[in-house]
């Protein structure tokens, strides 16, 4: 987009983004965040099948905080198409 802040943009992710994700949605001005699977649906997904391939991506910060603190404030939609978004996980099993 050739400019450093994205006014009227939103992040759509299937997974509630990272903190640095996050933080990067701050800066940049966008106006809000929008995802699906929690950090937590993850966490169970790996410790049901075993599979902690993404166990070091899990920081337990949540995105509603570091919005909370965040400035400007940006809008966000929590768990949009939740159980779609968790069936992904499973689209990757080995």
């Amino acid at each position: 987009m050739g400019k450093r802040h994205l006014e009227n943009c939103v992040l759509y992710t299937t997974h509630e983004p990272c903190p640095m994700c996050t933080s990067a949605a701050i800066f940049a001005r966008m106006s809000g965040i929008v995802y699906g699977a929690k950090k937590e649906d993850m966490r169970d997904y790996g410790e049901k099948y075993g599979n902690n391939d993404y166990s070091w991506r899990i920081i337990d910060i949540p995105t509603s905080l570091i919005l909370e603190k965040g400035n400007p404030k940006l809008f966000l939609i929590e768990e949009f198409m939740r159980e779609e978004c968790k069936r992904l996980f499973y689209c990757s099993k080995k």
